[in-house]
């Protein structure tokens, strides 16, 4: 996992609108000439979620609404915030997603997406994988602790480690169809991807979808912060490694799955109060 953070090298640039991706690629920061707002991107993506409502917020006051877009065909969207926000909680609702698994599109529903991010960011993936940190800062937050850039970056290193991608909060390439299933990319952008696509068959398997499986891992979480009786990181490894059969992708799974020391299901706490579990 050598390449972290390179979707997000740049951090505050001055301009006018955000360069958006459509294919995967890297965004940037825009900022006023006074430094007074900044634009994320967010990718919302199961496969890619469209025509989702996301709506973002300080993650230590989750109440207090900044933003607001809707996701596009690859489950894209800008959002503008106060520059000074500090770390946020973006939480998608409704729309619609391709599940690969099924070759279906599937409606979200009454099911919430949601994601956290630094202050730093220009760029947020929201996915299943996210929802886990998301929810794990939530329960800090309401617990009286404070969430801070630092502990966010170690709680997404947990589950990116734990989950063999390299970064769950960089976006992951847009699958819409099965074309885009099949011809998944030979960088992180697709090796995230084959993790999701992963994650659908796995729910699949267990007999749930994909966001009641994300369900039933954050209850597994909350008892002691640890992902272990839900499901296991070689089902997961497994799952990951059969998306990626036969596409570019299947490499740079193979190297993610195959560092030191992976974290094997202790997750951070993202509060000031350190880890549980």
């Amino acid at each position: 996992m050598t390449k972290h953070g390179i979707a997000v090298s740049a951090a505050l640039i001055f301009g006018s609108a955000a360069l958006v991706g459509c294919d995967g690629s890297s965004t940037r920061v825009s900022q006023d000439g006074d430094g007074d707002v900044k634009q994320l991107l967010v990718r919302a993506s199961k496969g890619a979620l469209v025509g989702a409502t996301c709506t973002i917020a300080p993650v230590n006051n989750p109440d207090n609404q900044i933003g607001t877009c809707t996701t596009n065909a690859d489950g894209d969207c800008n959002l503008n915030i106060p520059a000074q926000t500090g770390p946020v909680l973006v939480s998608c609702t409704g729309g619609s997603y391709y599940d690969e698994a099924t070759d279906t599109t599937v409606q979200l529903g009454n099911n919430v997406a949601r994601s956290i991010a630094p202050s730093t960011r220009s760029s947020v993936a929201v996915t299943p994988l996210t929802d886990l940190a998301a929810s794990r800062a939530l329960a800090a937050v309401e617990s009286g602790q404070q969430v801070t850039d630092e502990t966010i970056e170690q709680t997404k290193r947990d589950l990116s480690s734990f989950f063999g991608v390299d970064d769950i909060l960089d976006p992951p390439q847009p699958i819409r169809n099965a074309a885009d299933k099949a011809n998944l990319s030979g960088d992180e952008a697709g090796a995230y991807a084959a993790a999701l696509a992963g994650f659908s068959q796995l729910a699949l398997d267990k007999g749930v979808d994909p966001f009641t499986l994300t369900q039933n891992l954050n209850s597994d979480l909350a008892d002691d912060g640890v992902i272990n009786s839900q499901v296991t990181q070689s089902e997961i490894d497994t799952a990951t490694s059969n998306a990626a059969q036969g596409t570019p992708a299947a490499a740079e799974v193979q190297e993610n799955q195959s560092q030191p020391d992976r974290n094997t299901g202790s997750i951070s706490n993202p509060g000031t109060g350190g880890t549980s579990g």
